[in-house]
């Protein structure tokens, strides 16, 4: 493998087009999977050449499950740039079942545009540590973030990119801490509510939120349909084949989704970023009118949201993924433009973030179910000491105690 990554170090990248209105930014014809530029995939620790690109792979500290937590972090940046020179700090966020290895080819055409990209694993996922399938809330996946967000360099600009599950993490986690100063997001098919076609009602919602207490770590399969992940069939065998993905999820996760879901709606004034949307057409996991709901009550003056036609879910791999990495690059590149109102990413004091569940909270289906329990419980102890009193020898008092009250005081029943 090490002589596989060799014959990367002298990679010739050739310009595909030019990105409309705007100066030396550029698609590149990068042919991931044909000239075998995936096999980048399979590095596990170190450093690699790719050309004019240099990616480096390693383990950092983490937090929030325990003091050996460890996250796995990629950087990929263009080596004939100086640390302080780059443009700004893109860091991705993958989706739920993946890992950052989906995010690479995309890394590699930002890179080249002058972007100091970074990635991370989530815990769970990947290559960082962490209980498979559960052990964490979306809240925990926060820690992760942090992780990514410390390896950044504090004197430039930083984007945040969120897919999916990655999306609702990222905006979670934005909207708890709202003084970050994170010059924008990009969100590509966020998980702010799950598709129709999944019939998640307030009934299983409720049977979830019953039985999670209890059964956190009970797996189930949420029924992702993998041939309406991505229209590109090597990415569909990517998702069979690879032991990295992860497709299945517990109840306690579930659990955790169903609580940010509920919770966002009522905090998302608290969200002031700067936001581009991509959403997929044809989406079959996550739900787009929701996302749509949920970002229209944003505090962000600047909220683009763009759908993309016939496309599915992983957009970034989609055949037309380079109007994709356009679209990104001219939303980057616009809000780059104006100097004056940048800021550095700066340093950050971990201690000082908020971590947790979203300040307000959502509608509470157990709390209300247990005030309808409660209301039944004095609705039938009231009909019981009728029955013995005021109602004596009428039997069905105990059910239907309005009913007789009605005949007895008006009607004159005895």
């Amino acid at each position: 493998m090490e002589q596989a990554f060799h014959t990367f170090q002298n990679h010739q990248y050739r310009q595909k087009f030019a990105v409309e209105q705007l100066q030396d930014v550029h698609i590149y014809d990068l042919d991931y999977y044909g000239k075998g530029l995936n096999s980048i995939e399979t590095l596990h620790e170190g450093e690699i050449i790719i050309g004019t690109l240099t990616m480096k792979r390693q383990y950092v500290k983490s937090h929030g499950l325990c003091d050996n937590m460890f996250s796995y972090h990629t950087n990929i940046r263009d080596n004939t740039i100086d640390d302080d020179d780059f443009k700004a700090t893109m860091a991705i966020v993958h989706g739920y079942g993946e890992n950052s290895d989906i995010f690479l080819e995309s890394a590699l055409q930002y890179a080249l545009n002058g972007f100091d990209v970074h990635l991370i694993d989530l815990r769970g996922f990947g290559m960082t540590g962490g209980v498979r399938m559960n052990m964490w809330k979306i809240s925990d996946l926060h820690h992760d973030v942090v992780a990514l967000l410390q390896q950044v360099n504090p004197k430039l600009p930083l984007l945040i990119y969120g897919h999916s599950m990655g999306g609702l993490t990222i905006l979670t986690f934005l909207v708890n801490n709202p003084t970050l100063n994170v010059s924008g997001v990009i969100l590509s098919a966020p998980f702010l509510g799950v598709h129709e076609s999944a019939k998640l009602d307030d009934k299983k919602k409720l049977t979830v939120k019953l039985l999670a207490p209890e059964l956190e770590e009970f797996v189930v399969n949420p029924r992702i349909p993998v041939h309406l992940v991505c229209r590109d069939k090597i990415v569909f065998r990517e998702f069979l084949q690879n032991r990295k993905f992860i497709p299945f999820m517990s109840l306690g996760q579930i659990d955790s989704i169903i609580d940010f879901h509920s919770d966002l709606p009522v905090n998302i004034q608290d969200y002031k970023y700067p936001t581009l949307t991509m959403l997929a057409e044809k989406e079959f996991l996550v739900n787009n009118k929701d996302a749509r709901r949920i970002l229209s009550q944003a505090g962000s003056q600047q909220n683009v949201i763009v759908e993309y036609k016939d496309c599915f879910h992983e957009l970034q791999k989609e055949p037309n993924k380079d109007e994709i990495h356009a679209k990104v690059l001219q939303f980057a590149m616009n809000l780059l433009k104006d100097k004056s109102k940048l800021k550095p990413f700066g340093v950050f004091n971990e201690k000082a973030l908020r971590f947790g569940r979203l300040k307000k909270r959502g509608p509470d289906l157990v709390a209300a179910l247990k005030r309808k329990i409660f209301a039944i419980i004095i609705y039938l102890v009231i009909g019981f000491v009728l029955s013995k009193g005021y109602l004596k020898g009428k039997t069905l008092a105990t059910l239907i105690w309005p009913i007789y009250i009605v005949l007895k005081k008006w009607m004159g029943m005895k």
